[in-house]
C-alpha cells in the first residue's frame, strides 16, 4: 500500500488508501453461512452456560441446606474435640516438652547468630507447640481447625518453658 503524508496545519496526516475487496457470490453466501454458524454457536453457549449456572444454584442451595443441618452439631463437636485435645496434651506433654528442648538446642547450634536472644527463648516453646499439633495422638484425631486456634491462636496449655 502507498501510504501517503501532508501537513495538516502543525500536525502531518497520514493518508492510507481504502482497500476495496469484490466478492463472488459463491463468497458471500459461504461468509453468511459461516458466520450464522458462529452466531448458533454463540446462542449454544450462551444457553450452555445458562443451565451451569442452574446448575450451581442448585448445588450452592443443597450445600448450604447440608451446613445448615451440621451446623447445629458443631458446638457440641468442638467442646468434645477440646476435651480430646487436653486429654491428649496431657498425655503427651512431656514427650513434647522433651523433644521440644532437644529441636531447639539443635536448632540453635547449627546457627547461633541467625537469631536473636528473644527468638532463642521462644523457640523451645515454639517446637513444643509443633511437636504436639504433629504428633500422632492429636494431628489424626483433632481438626486441623481446632488444632490452629487452640494450639497456635488460643493456646489452652500453660507455656512448660515459662
Amino acid at each position: 500500500m502507498n501510504d501517503t503524508f501532508e501537513w495538516d496545519g502543525d500536525k502531518i496526516r497520514n493518508i492510507k488508501p481504502q482497500i476495496e475487496n469484490k466478492f463472488s457470490v459463491k463468497e458471500l453466501i459461504e461468509g453468511l453461512d459461516q458466520t450464522r454458524a458462529n452466531i448458533a454457536q454463540m446462542k449454544q453457549a450462551i444457553e450452555r452456560a445458562k443451565e451451569q449456572i442452574v446448575g450451581q444454584e442448585k448445588n450452592l442451595k443443597h450445600a448450604m441446606d447440608h451446613e445448615k443441618k451440621l451446623a447445629v452439631l458443631e458446638d457440641k463437636a468442638l467442646e468434645i474435640q477440646k476435651e480430646s485435645l487436653l486429654h491428649a496434651i496431657a498425655t503427651i506433654k512431656k514427650e513434647c516438652f522433651d523433644f521440644a528442648t532437644k529441636r531447639a538446642k539443635v536448632i540453635i547450634d547449627k546457627d547461633p547468630l541467625s537469631m536473636t536472644e528473644e527468638q532463642k527463648i521462644q523457640l523451645p516453646y515454639l517446637e513444643f507447640q509443633k511437636a504436639l499439633a504433629t504428633h500422632d495422638k492429636i494431628s489424626k484425631k483433632i481438626s486441623k481447625r481446632v488444632i490452629g486456634k487452640l494450639l497456635y491462636e488460643e493456646p489452652i496449655f500453660e507455656n512448660p518453658f515459662v
